[in-house]
């Protein structure tokens, strides 16, 4: 998933910026603040989640360890490959579950 976290950041950098005013320049402490500050406050619903930033922390919050809601948090999703000739099964967290976890081969 790595192409969607520059993906949703620069879109949610871009909402953020157009909130504030623009963006600022070189030196220009005080407008990039403002952009900074929507950017904390902002919920911004995208490719890989929902990113709300934690504050002080200003790490996007997690679901389901730090919101129970899922359209309120950034999903930790755990992926299963079960048959080398697929792409796996997520198999947490609910609801975004496509199968369940399956004991290994080489476990028994």
């Amino acid at each position: 998933m790595t192409g969607s976290q520059p993906y949703d950041s620069c879109h949610y950098w871009a909402i953020a910026a157009a909130l504030a005013g623009g963006t600022g320049g070189p030196g220009e402490f005080d407008q990039n603040e403002k952009v900074c500050e929507r950017i904390r406050n902002l919920i911004y619903r995208g490719v890989q989640g929902t990113t709300a930033f934690i504050l002080p922390d200003q790490a996007a919050r997690s679901y389901p360890t730090q919101t129970k809601d899922p359209s309120l948090g950034m999903p930790h999703q755990f992926r299963q490959i079960q048959d080398h000739h697929n792409i796996g099964e997520v198999i947490a967290p609910a609801p975004y579950e496509t199968g369940e976890f399956q004991l290994p081969p080489w476990f028994t």
